[in-house]
């Protein structure tokens, strides 16, 4: 027997060689089409819907902010959200008059505004004031106000989607400077 000739016929390598290159890339292609196969399935229906909103605030006696779905998909309302940053609420004085050395302003943040049954599509509307907010005392924590001035100067509100694992701002709104 020629053992150094065993080790010099290296006929049968490459067909070894070959086919356990081919097993490899069968398993990594199968894996990535695989991987975005279902990962694309998995977000079938969970996109943001797409439609358009306008915005209409009314700085009278007490704010009113008004978002009102100008065009697009319908969407459900209890996937709807409304949220604000820097709102205030003025409670008044001890004699129960606004203008009072004794008013309060306090820190706000939005109810649900926007409804929990039905859908909102073009032309529907939810309007949020004083009544749609709670306030937030250091003795009381977070409550309901029975009587105030909802201030929006100075704050920001987005109507935000939850599609359950996701979320999207759909649209935004910045209040007028603090000073106007």
């Amino acid at each position: 027997m020629d053992v150094l000739g065993v080790f010099s016929d290296e006929r049968a390598v490459s067909p070894v060689v070959g086919t356990i290159l081919m097993v490899a890339i069968t398993v990594i292609l199968a894996a990535v089409i695989g991987a975005a196969v279902f990962g694309i399935v998995g977000d079938i229906g969970q996109t943001a819907p797409q439609a358009t909103f306008e915005w209409d605030y009314n700085n009278s006696t007490s704010d009113t902010l008004t978002v009102m779905h100008a065009g697009g998909e319908s969407i459900k309302r209890e996937q709807l959200a409304f949220n604000t940053t820097g709102a205030t609420v003025q409670v008044p004085g001890e004699n129960g008059e606004y203008g009072d050395s004794n008013d309060q302003y306090l820190r706000a943040r939005p109810k649900q505004v926007i409804g929990d049954n039905g859908t909102m599509q073009a032309g529907d509307s939810a309007t949020a004031n004083y009544s749609d907010f709670e306030s937030y005392t250091s003795l009381y924590g977070w409550s309901t106000l029975h009587d105030g001035r909802l201030h929006l100067n100075g704050s920001t509100a987005t109507l935000v989607w939850n599609g359950g694992e996701r979320s999207a701002v759909l649209s935004g709104w910045e209040g007028p400077d603090e000073n106007e």
